[in-house]
């Protein structure tokens, strides 16, 4: 996921969720102030809260921050809108899986430029910051000021 601040709000740019059998890991996050890059993973009950919270309060949590998150899911338009092949190259999915598009109702924008903080990598803006953390070319997936949902 990546966010951006908003005075004390945390509001979601955009992210994708993969419903797996991984074990739940701890979340990992990049703060460059003005954006946070956030990994993380849930057990399948708290994925169910989460996605249940998502969808009736407009919020969503990962590790120890709250994010709004209002919203609500869009209507496929085209065959990738509904289903991801496992070989589909521009969104890593291990296998062929539905896919849904939760579009929040607030639509900040990725920072020109970030800082330089010790122990971050470097980027040049936030765009390549996001593309980069999320394995994705922002350009060509329509992530954007979505979550995208992926399950089996």
């Amino acid at each position: 996921m990546a966010s951006v601040r908003s005075g004390n709000d945390l509001m979601l740019v955009g992210g994708w969720v993969i419903l797996s059998d991984r074990p739940p890991a701890e979340t990992i996050t990049l703060d460059y102030g003005s954006l946070l890059l956030l990994e993380g993973s849930l057990p399948v009950k708290a994925f169910d809260d989460w996605t249940t919270r998502l969808t009736t309060e407009g919020r969503l949590s990962l590790g120890d921050l709250t994010f709004q998150a209002k919203g609500d899911f869009e209507t496929p338009s085209w065959d990738f809108d509904k289903f991801m092949p496992s070989d589909y190259e521009h969104f890593p999915v291990e296998w062929g899986s539905n896919f849904y598009k939760f579009k929040f109702a607030s639509q900040p924008s990725l920072p020109p430029f970030l800082p330089v903080k010790s122990g971050l990598p470097l980027y040049p803006d936030g765009t390549t910051a996001w593309g980069q953390w999320m394995k994705i070319e922002p350009g060509r997936v329509d992530v954007l000021g979505k979550a995208s949902l992926s399950s089996s």
